[in-house]
């Protein structure tokens, strides 16, 4: 499919719909406000394998998008290419507004390019008491060019509004002078073995919301600020033997941390490694 304005598919209220193989490309260069693939108050979409080419305008606020969910709920979006050229552009976009809820949405083994200024590649984002939470990013390659964000997730007015609960699991983000990882005002985040890159500025900065773990997650430097919290986790397995170097079944290895605190006791196997643990 190929359009100058507009939407490339669009649909409101439909459930169980599947979208697949399609090539969706917007080629005007003067295009705002428009989406490849646009979904609004459905339920458990598939949306997969498909190619997106979203060009727009370079003005401010271009705002144009690869994949559009707004008050959406169990989408699988998987194994898509998208890429948009635009300024302000968005490869993934979840939305929930007031009394919406944008809830287990999942996106897996996206590779995602966006090739302009203040893009994200995935942006999560609950306005006016609209909740996206549960979202889950699994195996995507994200890459941003420009000052702009791999995947930010933020809470704009409204108490009642809230971003909780992503997961971003084994993916690769980099981005040239924004941040890899932005997330405001949004709690119990939790992102693993994943790899976060920039050419400056910090990998991740998280700005207010608490409960934010990062386990095994490699970058350079991050930032935390307002009552932001972020909890760095690794990996942690023990090995034991004796002093002819013969291994130790059944060895008990109680850990403690550099304040003298109990942190877990573990037992080692015939091999005599312990379980992986955090």
């Amino acid at each position: 499919a190929k359009t100058i304005n507009g939407h490339g598919i669009y649909g409101k209220g439909y459930n169980y719909t599947t979208i697949s193989n399609f090539s969706i490309k917007m080629t005007r260069s003067t295009a705002t406000s428009r989406r490849g693939i646009f979904f609004e108050s459905s339920n458990t979409h598939n949306l997969s394998n498909n190619i997106l080419n979203i060009n727009g305008s370079s003005i401010n606020d271009a705002l144009n998008y690869g994949i559009y969910l707004k008050n959406t709920k169990y989408h699988l979006i998987i194994n898509n290419i998208i890429r948009t050229a635009n300024k302000k552009g968005y490869g993934i976009y979840l939305l929930a507004e007031t009394n919406e809820n944008s809830n287990n949405n999942k996106m897996e083994d996206n590779t995602i390019t966006t090739i302009a200024d203040d893009s994200n590649g995935i942006y999560i984002r609950g306005l006016n008491g609209g909740t996206v939470t549960d979202s889950t990013i699994l195996s995507n390659t994200i890459s941003t060019s420009v000052t702009s964000y791999g995947v930010h997730v933020i809470k704009i007015t409204g108490s009642s509004s809230s971003t909780d609960r992503t997961i971003i699991n084994k993916s690769l983000i980099s981005t040239a002078a924004g941040y890899g990882i932005l997330m405001e005002d949004s709690s119990s985040n939790f992102v693993q073995d994943s790899n976060i890159t920039t050419q400056s500025n910090h990998e991740v900065n998280i700005i207010s919301g608490d409960n934010n773990i990062f386990l095994n997650v490699t970058y350079r430097n991050e930032s935390v600020t307002g009552a932001g919290q972020l909890i760095r986790k690794w990996y942690y397995r023990a090995f034991t033997n004796n002093e002819s170097g013969s291994v130790v079944a059944n060895a008990n290895i109680t850990a403690y941390n550099v304040s003298n605190n109990y942190q877990f006791n573990l037992t080692t196997d015939a091999t005599g490694y312990t379980l992986m643990t955090e």
